[in-house]
């Protein structure tokens, strides 16, 4: 098999477990059934905890690169999944030990996300990445719809069950322990990236913050939107609500390689429509609308961070690829992070329900969906230096 097969069937199979923080949304109802003196805030804080580990460890992740082989540091960051999952099921006693396994998730994205963005940028080139980049993107999609659908099943039986859905990362460790290269980048190569912070990166940064702001709002409130609303085994429906969100992902993504080269940065713009236009429908009372509205809101995902990832690898050296891309997924999932002590705090000022959330979010969306136009403009002045 070639080398260039085997990373790619690595790179696609992490990816499955990419948005892991998914697979745990459908028993947040259940949670927060049966820890209700912490209230909806805290317990929507477990699903977006793990991005807080994430931009610390994304750090650490960009400095191991050129300390220790890749396939290793994928390996340790996928096996945390399967040890979150047996700990999550045996050992939640409390509710402050939910947030440990959360945490613990957050560790481990951290270490595979920034470390496969490393060896796709530096095994591919031009189309070729483009391609590779749109598909991961899919898969990262479908294992999204695997955890959100199974966990939803799981969920059904016990919240505790749920985390069980985490277990097979264990297959996906073992592929990136041998079928991922024995690389690392050079030491001395970091002394291209002291300098400071590329305009590219950091509009991508402001952009991404915001899209990630608004992305977790929908998958975090459907199972207490539709409990809200009445709905008889509502963890099941968020599974599948989820899972929707996930294909909407995974549909763009498939498109993503031709869309890239027409329109690039425009991109986010297409995200912002897409989140917005999903919060709207997801206020219709009625269960297709949401359904519908998952798919919308997460059919931007796909959009946005492929399009950042592909044009630092075409605009960036080796070393300021790793660094950025670093800098670009940390700041990233900082804004799901801010996403549940952001929304939901300010949706309270308005009244109790959980359409409230729905509500704050598209009027965030519009707002972004002005402001990106100046930023676009920003990005697409900037010169190619690489395909």
């Amino acid at each position: 098999m070639k080398q260039g097969t085997k990373i790619k069937m690595a790179v696609y199979a992490v990816a499955m477990f990419q948005m892991g923080n998914m697979g745990i949304s459908p028993s947040l109802s259940k949670i927060a059934q049966e820890f209700p003196e912490v209230g909806d805030t805290a317990v929507q804080v477990l699903m977006t905890c793990p991005d807080i580990l994430v931009i610390l460890s994304t750090l650490l992740a960009g400095w191991l690169t050129s300390r220790i082989q890749w396939r290793w540091i994928a390996t340790v960051g996928i096996g945390i999944y399967f040890v979150t999952g047996l700990c999550g099921y045996l050992f939640s006693f409390s509710f402050p030990m939910l947030f440990v396994w959360a945490a613990m998730l957050g560790l481990g994205m951290g270490l595979f996300i920034p470390t496969m963005a490393t060896v796709v940028n530096h095994s591919f080139i031009g189309d070729e990445r483009a391609s590779v980049l749109g598909i991961q993107s899919a898969f990262l999609n479908i294992g999204g719809i695997l955890l959100t659908v199974f966990g939803g099943l799981l969920a059904a039986i016990s919240w505790r069950t749920n985390y069980l859905v985490y277990v097979p990362a264990l297959l996906v460790a073992l592929c990136t322990a041998t079928l991922l290269p024995a690389n690392k980048l050079p030491e001395k190569g970091s002394k291209e990236a002291k300098g400071g912070i590329e305009p590219l990166v950091g509009v991508y940064c402001v952009l991404n913050f915001c899209f990630m702001l608004l992305y977790n709002v929908f998958p975090s409130n459907t199972a207490m939107l539709l409990h809200q609303r009445g709905y008889e085994n509502s963890e099941v429906l968020a599974g599948i609500a989820n899972g929707l969100c996930m294909a909407g992902g995974m549909a763009s993504a498939f498109i993503f390689p031709k869309l890239v080269k027409k329109v690039e940065e425009y991109n986010f713009i297409l995200a912002f429509v897409c989140a917005g236009v999903g919060m709207a429908l997801g206020l219709i009372p009625t269960l297709a609308t949401v359904m519908l509205g998952s798919i919308c809101a997460g059919s931007g995902v796909s959009l946005g961070l492929p399009t950042a990832m592909y044009s630092m690898g075409r605009k960036f050296d080796e070393n300021k690829i790793v660094r950025s891309s670093s800098l670009f997924i940390a700041i990233s999932f900082c804004g799901g992070f801010c996403s549940s002590i952001v929304v939901t705090p300010l949706a309270a000022l308005f009244g109790s329900g959980v359409e409230w959330r729905l509500i704050v979010a598209g009027s965030l969306a519009a707002i972004f969906f002005v402001l990106s136009f100046p930023l676009v403009k920003i990005l697409r002045k900037l010169p190619t230096l690489r395909q």
